[in-house]
């Protein structure tokens, strides 16, 4: 089945919420039978929704799975925490995993295309926003075993932040400043793996373990003075 394409430019909204740091001028690939996105996407029925509550509950769900994973997000004690009652969660978001996801959603940051015209620099860049957003205490490796609240993940945010790294290294092989048949997949992969186990599994052992912009300057130089090729 063919999917349908979504164009993220502009401002996204998420249960009434703006969210400006979604920009990007590329489209998407949606499954058409993500029930999840085309509910979330679909402003809902009814009297106005308060924006100041949906913004407290969706911070507190944040802070939850930052600290206690998602397992720990339990409806009934969130909305006792908020002052609100459950059917007030529930009118927003039907099901605890879609409140998961839009909290995920809205704690992250999506960050831009850089397209300076340096490679090297755009790659820094879309790092640094992998470093920040596990500065936000977010971790991937929270959402194992779950993987409806990582499906929708894909559709809503990851398969859009892949898109715009596909665009660095293609605008990057056209310049001359990487190989024709440079591995962009792997490239990828290897920048937000190094983030994430450093960021992730090393901090989990070892104390005061960081990123800094310089780092992945250094890394990402290397990268694309000797980038990984496509076998052919």
């Amino acid at each position: 089945m063919p999917g349908t394409t979504r164009n993220l430019a502009a401002t996204h909204h998420v249960s009434g919420i703006e969210h400006s740091h979604y920009e990007t001028r590329r489209s998407v690939s949606v499954d058409p039978r993500s029930q999840y996105f085309l509910l979330m996407s679909s402003p809902a029925p009814g009297r106005p929704r308060d924006t100041a509550v949906t913004a407290r509950i969706l911070q507190r769900c944040w802070e939850v799975i930052a600290t206690g994973g998602i397992d720990a997000v339990d409806i009934e004690a969130l909305a006792a925490e908020i002052g609100c009652a459950k059917t007030t969660v529930y009118r927003r978001w039907p099901t605890k995993n879609d409140l998961i996801v839009a909290a995920i959603e809205d704690g992250l940051e999506f960050g831009g295309d850089p397209s300076t015209g340096d490679v090297t620099e755009d790659l820094v860049e879309f790092a640094m926003v992998n470093v920040r957003n596990h500065s936000r205490r977010f971790s991937a490796f929270a959402l194992a075993g779950h993987s409806d609240v990582t499906r929708s993940l894909w559709h809503r945010i990851f398969a859009a932040r892949k898109s715009v790294a596909l665009g660095i290294m293609t605008r990057g092989i056209e310049r001359g400043q990487l190989p024709t048949d440079t591995d962009s997949i792997a490239v990828i992969d290897l920048l937000s793996g190094f983030v994430s186990f450093r960021l992730v599994a090393r901090a989990a052992v070892e104390r005061d373990v960081v990123i800094t912009r310089e780092q992945l300057v250094r890394i990402v130089s290397a990268i694309v003075a000797s980038p990984p090729r496509i076998q052919r």
